[in-house]
């Protein structure tokens, strides 16, 4: 069996192509992540998604959606295989994991957000309204990652290794997610998983992660009313929330990959290279292109 992430097979595309040929009983799985378009908004991600919809057509053995969110959004795009299934993903149990106390603070607690990413699509509109609005008194706010802005009441702090990330959670008490089409935020499981109440936009796969309107939002309005319930209340609305963990997910990955040792009623692993290779050339051309052009006009986010 092969895992391949994402739209990251580009760079071992010949081996996977041999690989294919060589062993046509073997189960390829095409993870998908995006759709890249929606995240990056620009003209060289759309050839991305076209690329990653004709690998998935014609060389995977089945797609594996991190979000239901995610498979729909991608099958709008021509990013389909028949035989898919949606499985959320899971962090790494020894590094994000509860705190050993969760003791509700009585008056002021503790928000924190992170991305690594600077996109402006990472929810940056609402943390620099936040910035300006936050009652010191009451809430207090970190941000961990890249930010394009400065911060004048949120403490920024640069980008950390996972240990150190999972141990920065565990000292907060909220978890605010609002980036914006993302299929299935690592952030935000990292948080849940580290016992946190989540925030979230209502955009991408965070309805999926957070499973409970009442923490979700659609503006800059609801976020701060949210916030006001102070933090009984929103650790009373959250209860115990659960998400898979790495050990059940990767039973769901092995469990699809049995099932598709069936055989498959699709064309045979050559013809399909064949289309493949046809197919993926001019895209490849005018990806390149469209990155070069792009560059001078658009800023890679």
């Amino acid at each position: 069996m092969v895992l391949v992430n994402s739209h990251h097979w580009r760079k071992k595309l010949w081996q996977l192509l041999i690989w294919r040929l060589l062993r046509p009983g073997g189960v390829l799985l095409h993870r998908i992540d995006g759709p890249i378009s929606l995240i990056r908004g620009t003209p060289a991600s759309r050839f991305v998604d076209r690329r990653i919809a004709l690998f998935s057509r014609l060389v995977a053995d089945g797609a594996i959606f991190q979000s239901l969110w995610s498979q729909s959004q991608s099958a709008k795009l021509g990013i389909t295989n028949h035989r898919s299934v949606v499985i959320l993903n899971a962090p790494d149990g020894d590094v994000f994991y509860k705190k050993s106390q969760n003791k509700i603070p009585e008056s002021k607690f503790k928000v924190i957000a992170a991305a690594w990413s600077s996109n402006s699509a990472k929810g940056f509109h609402y943390f620099s309204a936040l910035d300006r609005s936050i009652d010191s008194a009451s809430v207090e706010v970190v941000f961990v990652g890249n930010s394009p802005i400065p911060f004048e009441r949120i403490l920024h702090k640069p980008p950390m290794a996972s240990r150190d990330l999972a141990t920065e959670l565990r000292a907060a008490d909220v978890f605010l997610a609002a980036s914006e089409n993302d299929p299935c935020s690592n952030a935000l499981i990292e948080a849940i998983h580290c016992g946190l109440v989540p925030i979230a936009l209502d955009s991408g796969g965070h309805p999926e992660l957070v499973r409970n309107n009442r923490l979700m939002f659609s503006n800059l309005d609801e976020l701060e009313n949210i916030l006001k319930l102070g933090p009984k209340e929103l650790r009373r609305i959250w209860g115990s929330g659960h998400l898979p963990k790495l050990e059940e997910v990767a039973e769901n990955y092995v469990d699809f990959a049995r099932s598709l040792m069936t055989p498959s009623s699709r064309v045979g692993p050559a013809i399909k290279i064949a289309l493949f290779w046809l197919a993926d050339a001019p895209l490849q051309f005018s990806s390149r292109f469209s990155g070069w052009v792009g560059s001078r006009a658009f800023r890679q986010r």
